[in-house]
């Protein structure tokens, strides 16, 4: 998971909003056709394209747009006529763009459900089945955090799985926290939205063995502008990838591709 930076200026939802405090957001998606697109766009584009909580890529040209999903981080059936406002339903804060969490068909022959579903499925999974209350605010890390960053995680070369890294996870305190400690915040979020199901510690160790074949070139060839040229193109240092924090974890931890890029997201 990535902090969002989410814009404060006003745009189609929020002024909707406005007008129509306990307006619900089917009605605003279903006959505000263009309005409800424009946001969906906004949402991703502000997101540099990726999944809010597995950071799967969902550019539109690598993926149809019925795999891309408006999430409500607390889920808008939560949320009812006379209570207090923002409402859940149209509260652009609330808003996140997100993956289908592996609940296509082409996953569901592939994988092993619903062990395999993640994000916002997963957590519509646990409302339903499990009973979980819907306001998660506080019981996972909401990307909005202002302390949220990738070195706040680790990652495990064998397996692709993300842990917490305890020391620097605890070394900040995030505005919205059931927990004791920050950790133990994070690493619940890791639970809650199945972050390190088989799918996606797969997806994970893609990224990862591409980066170790770059690493292996130059190991054989001592080229460095060539092993630079590579590592911006794996890691795209002007703009977040898929999976930026697994990339970012990775750089991290190794000296040679740090001093290459001179300093990594």
């Amino acid at each position: 998971m990535r902090r969002i930076r989410k814009s404060h200026t006003s745009n189609v939802l929020t002024k909707y909003a406005e007008k129509n405090p306990n307006g619900t957001w089917v009605v605003f998606q279903q006959e505000h056709g263009k309005a409800y697109k424009a946001i969906k766009d906004k949402l991703f584009e502000e997101q540099s394209e990726i999944c809010a909580y597995c950071e799967i890529d969902l550019s539109k040209d690598n993926t149809y747009d019925h795999l891309r999903r408006v999430e409500h981080f607390k889920s808008k059936s939560g949320w009812k006529i006379g209570n207090e406002q923002p409402n859940w339903h149209l509260d652009w804060f609330n808003l996140l763009g997100v993956c289908i969490g592996g609940t296509d068909r082409d996953d569901r022959e592939r994988f092993i459900m619903p062990d395999n579903i993640s994000c916002d499925s997963h957590k519509e999974h646990l409302e339903t089945n499990l009973g979980y209350n819907k306001n998660w605010l506080g019981k996972v890390v909401s990307p909005l955090e202002s302390e949220l960053s990738s070195e706040m995680f680790n990652y495990c070369k064998a397996s692709g799985e993300l842990g917490v890294n305890i020391e620097h996870a605890n070394s900040v305190r995030f505005e919205h926290n059931d927990y004791e400690t920050s950790a133990e915040l994070l690493q619940k979020s890791l639970e809650l939205f199945n972050l390190n199901c088989e799918r996606l510690k797969l997806a994970r160790r893609e990224i990862h063995h591409v980066y170790e074949r770059i690493k292996a070139v130059y190991r054989k060839t001592g080229d460095v502008s060539m092993f630079t040229f590579k590592l911006k193109m794996w890691c795209c240092s002007d703009q977040v990838r898929s999976f930026q924090t697994t990339r970012d974890i990775l750089l991290r931890e190794c000296s040679v591709a740090r001093n290459c890029l001179g300093s990594c997201r």
